[in-house]
């Protein structure tokens, strides 16, 4: 039997966090961000525990001040250098075979070079020396892949869009090295669907999301005057051609954008819904005080009827492009 890569929904030991601090881009927004942090780990270790990826011993006490003692489940820290808090795109791909768990560590350029992400890259190797997870294998892979930039139903079925294949991440990476190096049966292409203000040029996890493995949600406009609303309307037709292993059309789930929310500058952010994050038994949901937020968090409690719906108002972590799963990664549990 061979690694698989497991669905989001798969139980997990942990979620990985990354404190944002004075040495990064969110060094003006920290006022804004760090309460944000603080809510969002809360929430998580009601449900299971949190690594923390923060700097050094003087910045654990600090964010341990910040969080309190009251939480179910532990808080634990790995004192590393990084260059942002974006953890899903730097952070390991896991993979589960019989109870045991292998880390791929793929590379990470920050998105193709649009920034520094020298320190980033470093951060899975060095958490897996500090085995603070039970975790069997760590590889590390020679091209980058962004964990943002794959979704999967944990049945042999991944979802990437053209981002995967940027001359500025990998130079003649295909779909087939993909798929062979997650063990997957097939990677279907979502062809359509760039949000404004995307420096990820268009990650899978802002715009289509598994709920279940017969289930689709994804990022949808009903305003014919948004600049968005004909690239989402080509993906949202080309969903509704694809089918799941066993050949049935997937139940699919229109999530609207939110309404334009722009940055201190006057550019679009590119808010999305479908940036959701699973955890045991919960459902993080990113609220942008928006009209459509109260009608996003009941059709996805209908799409999680075995998940408590918790809503993250997330307009200061929309302020540098990425919102609750970005700002994550899931470990798996050994089962």
């Amino acid at each position: 039997m061979k690694y698989t890569l497991p669905a989001e929904w798969h139980k997990q030991q942990a979620l990985l966090l990354t404190f944002p601090d004075e040495h990064t881009i969110w060094v003006d927004t920290l006022a804004d961000i760090e309460p944000l942090y603080v809510q969002f780990a809360r929430a998580v270790l009601a449900y299971q525990d949190v690594i923390m990826v923060c700097r050094n011993l003087q910045k654990q006490q600090y964010i341990e001040q910040l969080m309190g003692t009251e939480h179910a489940h532990q808080l634990r820290f790995l004192h590393a250098e990084f260059n942002d808090l974006w953890i899903r795109d730097y952070g390991p791909i896991s993979l589960v075979q019989d109870g045991k768990i292998k880390w791929l560590d793929f590379g990470f350029n920050a998105w193709g070079g649009k920034y520094a992400g020298d320190l980033d890259d470093k951060v899975t190797r060095q958490l897996y020396d500090a085995k603070l997870l039970n975790i069997d294998e760590y590889a590390r892979q020679d091209f980058i892949l962004e964990g943002g930039a794959i979704e999967t139903d944990g049945l042999g079925t991944v979802l990437v869009t053209p981002c995967v294949l940027t001359k500025t991440r990998n130079a003649d990476l295909s779909l087939e090295d993909i798929r062979a190096s997650l063990n997957v049966e097939r990677v279907i292409m979502i062809e359509h669907g760039l949000l404004l203000g995307d420096d990820t040029d268009g990650h899978i996890d802002t715009l289509v999301r598994f709920c279940d493995p017969h289930t689709l949600a994804y990022s949808s406009c009903e305003d014919p005057k948004d600049p968005h609303y004909d690239s989402l309307k080509a993906m949202e037709a080309q969903l509704q051609t694809l089918t799941d292993l066993a050949g049935q059309a997937y139940k699919l789930i229109p999530l609207p954008i939110p309404a334009a929310k722009l940055d201190m500058d006057g550019r679009r952010l590119p808010a999305s819904y479908a940036n959701f994050l699973i955890i045991n038994n919960a459902v993080l949901v990113p609220t942008y005080e928006d009209d459509n937020d109260a009608r996003i968090l009941e059709q996805l409690t209908a799409a999680f009827p075995n998940h408590q719906i918790i809503p993250i108002p997330s307009l200061a972590l929309i302020q540098y492009n990425g919102a609750l799963h970005c700002a994550s990664m899931q470990i798996p549990a050994t089962l």
